[in-house]
Formats: structure tokens, C-alpha cells, sequence
């Protein structure tokens, strides 16, 4: 198969759609349509189901799109490789990770990287730590960031920091001296709870899960940007690591108080690849940095001594 084929493949796979995948690849999308039904037809078999919700791969289909990805992701490697020996790293580095980590922790990373590897370019997806996950085991993504879980069947885990969920507020909110809080302590406050919080109960905990669930918080949102913009205006409290909140928790502007609970006490943040995967020079470089900079700022983000 082409290799612009396979591009396609994995791309309306990625996003059940064929437009979604025409704006990703700059490709118009009757031309993505004409390739991949020339491929069913000469496959003889149905890749995708159209439904009036979007395109899902068959079970034939599947098998199509691993091999699609296997094998950009071999090319890529390659690529990254001939870069290398010819005095330039280059090639593209695919992240799946916690909303959180794109504010402070990525971006001080990728700019530090570039400087010695402007020829590396990166696709960074957010996702709940499941999702993230996934993303690596399907090699949607080559490097994933996620809380850790009992298990990461065919993923390796690269570097680990202590990663506690923490109640973060204004400086000026009437729980921001407490030493710890129960996070049934916070839902007498307004709660800003990110989208996915009814399914951290592998994660959080089951007592969390429940909490989160039966309270009404004021905003649920998926993005870490609204629910930063309202903490800093003393709007209500929402449930974080420190990483995102770094810069504001050490000029004094909010307060991250440590929740009570066992598992949100003991939560740990991981750099996960694929375990059976090749990964390309590109890849392993970038990750080797942002282990680097993941303890560096586990430090910074640690709380002061009270």
C-alpha cells in the first residue's frame, strides 16, 4: 500500500471522520474518500462503517489500520535515523498526555529540546488518564504522560514521580490554610471538576469517584485553561496536581492543599511507551529530556514546609 494510503487510513480511524481527517492532513476530503474506497475495492473488503455519527473501523478494517500504524511509525523511525547520521535529529514526536502537563511542563520541555534538535517536530494530544494509555497501545501516540495504574500491559514505563491531587484555590479562600483536606471538606464550596471525573474511580478512588459524581459543581470543563482562570479569580476550588498550577503556587498567588484521601495521596505520574514497539531517535532523545525536566519540576512543584 501507499504510503499516503496508510496516512489516511490512520487518520479517519484516529477521528471517525473523514473531513476531521482532511483538516488534519490538509488533504481535501473527496480525495481521502476516492483512496480509501479504491483500497476496499481492491481489498474486496469494507474497512469502515458508515454511520450518521462517523466512520468505525470493521474488525478487517482494524487489522488494516495497526498495520497502517506499524509501519509509519517504522518509516518514521527510519527517517529519524538517516537525520541523525547525517548530524540532524528529525522526525515527529507524538505525546498523549494530562491536561495539566501542557502548561508548564511540555512547553518548558519541547522549548528545551529544540534548541538542540530544531528539526524535531511534535503532535500533542490531551486525554483522561485511560485514554492516555490507549493512545500508546494503539502507537497513536509515541510517548504518553498518565497517572499510574495497577498495570501497563505491553507499555514501559520510563521514569515515575510522586504525583498527589491536591485541592487548589485562591490564596484567599477560606480552606487555603488547612494542612489537608477530605474532598467532602471541599464540596461546601463551589467545585470546578474537569470532564472526566466520573470515571477516575480506578485512579482517585471509589470514595472519590462517588463524591464527584453526586455533587454539582458549578463548571465541569475539559480543559485545564477555564478551570485555571476561574481559581485564580477565588471562583471555587478544583482537583489538580501541582504541575499545573507551578509558576502561581510559587509567586503565592493559589494554595494547594493535599487531599486526605489514600489513593489521591499516593498518586504517581508515568512516561509510558510501547514495550514492543521500535521507537524512533527522536523519540528516545525527547524522552531521556523529559524525564529530565519531570524530576526537576517534581522538586519545584513539591509543597513548602509549613
Amino acid at each position: 500500500m501507499h504510503a499516503a494510503v496508510l496516512k489516511y487510513v490512520d487518520a479517519v480511524a484516529r477521528f471517525g471522520s473523514v473531513r476531521r481527517a482532511s483538516q488534519e492532513l490538509n488533504i481535501s476530503a473527496s480525495a481521502i474518500n476516492r483512496q480509501i474506497l479504491q483500497l476496499e475495492e481492491r481489498l474486496g473488503l469494507e474497512l469502515f462503517e458508515r454511520r450518521a455519527s462517523g466512520l468505525k473501523a470493521t474488525a478487517n478494517g482494524l487489522l488494516i489500520v495497526e498495520h497502517a500504524r506499524r509501519a509509519l511509525h517504522d518509516f518514521d523511525a527510519v527517517l529519524s535515523e538517516i537525520g541523525e547520521a547525517q548530524g540532524q535529529l528529525t522526525g515527529q514526536v507524538r505525546i498523549a498526555t494530562l491536561d495539566s502537563l501542557t502548561v508548564h511542563i511540555l512547553p518548558r520541555a519541547i522549548i528545551e529540546f529544540r534548541k538542540q534538535h530544531p528539526g524535531v517536530s511534535f503532535r500533542i494530544v490531551t486525554s483522561d488518564p485511560a485514554g492516555v494509555t490507549r493512545q500508546v497501545s494503539n502507537d497513536s501516540a509515541d510517548i504518553g504522560l498518565t497517572f499510574e495504574s495497577q498495570a501497563h500491559p505491553g507499555l514501559a514505563v520510563l521514569n515515575k514521580v510522586p504525583a498527589n491531587l491536591c485541592a487548589v484555590m485562591h490564596a484567599k479562600h477560606p480552606l487555603a490554610k488547612a494542612k489537608r483536606l477530605s474532598i467532602f471538606d471541599c464540596l461546601a464550596h463551589d467545585i470546578i471538576l474537569q470532564e472526566d471525573s466520573s470515571r477516575v474511580g480506578a485512579f482517585l478512588g471509589v470514595e472519590v469517584e462517588a463524591a464527584t459524581r453526586d455533587s454539582e459543581p458549578f463548571l465541569i470543563t475539559n480543559t485545564i485553561v477555564a478551570s485555571k482562570g476561574l481559581i485564580l479569580r477565588g471562583a471555587g476550588i478544583g482537583f489538580f496536581t501541582r504541575f499545573g498550577f507551578i509558576q502561581e503556587l510559587q509567586a503565592g498567588t493559589l494554595v494547594a492543599v493535599p487531599l486526605a484521601e489514600d489513593k489521591p495521596a499516593s498518586l504517581a505520574l508515568v512516561t509510558i511507551i510501547a514495550a514492543t514497539r521500535r521507537v524512533s531517535r527522536a523519540v528516545e532523545v525527547f524522552a531521556g529530556c523529559l524525564s529530565r525536566i519531570l524530576e526537576d519540576e517534581t522538586s519545584a512543584a513539591s509543597p513548602p514546609t509549613r
